[in-house]
């Protein structure tokens, strides 16, 4: 069956990805691709391929399962945005505060 982190995850990929888009810098100094599945646009920068075709397997595996359990299926084509960039410090700075 499937666990929690991947359902969630799902869920949280059916927000319109234009909201999802407006919210992302996208750091101009990077070399940006997309991986185009059937249900998803997978965006990720140099050095997180890996993480991408990961990610890509996964919602695509998992997308069938949850869109009958929800009875809900997207419009259209959910962006999915792979990003390492800037969340590490901001981590530091949390576990400075324990």
């Amino acid at each position: 069956m499937f666990n929690i982190k991947s359902i969630l995850l799902f869920i949280l990929l059916l927000v319109p990805g234009s909201r999802l888009l407006s919210q992302f810098d996208s750091h101009p100094e990077l070399d940006w691709f997309t991986i185009e599945t059937k249900h998803f646009f997978i965006h990720y920068h140099s050095g997180t391929e890996r993480t991408a075709n990961t990610a890509a397997k996964i919602a695509e595996d998992i997308y069938g399962p949850i869109t009958s359990l929800y009875k809900f299926e997207p419009n259209e084509k959910v962006n999915f945005i792979i990003n390492d960039v800037g969340y590490c410090k901001r981590c530091n700075r949390l576990r400075k505060l324990d």
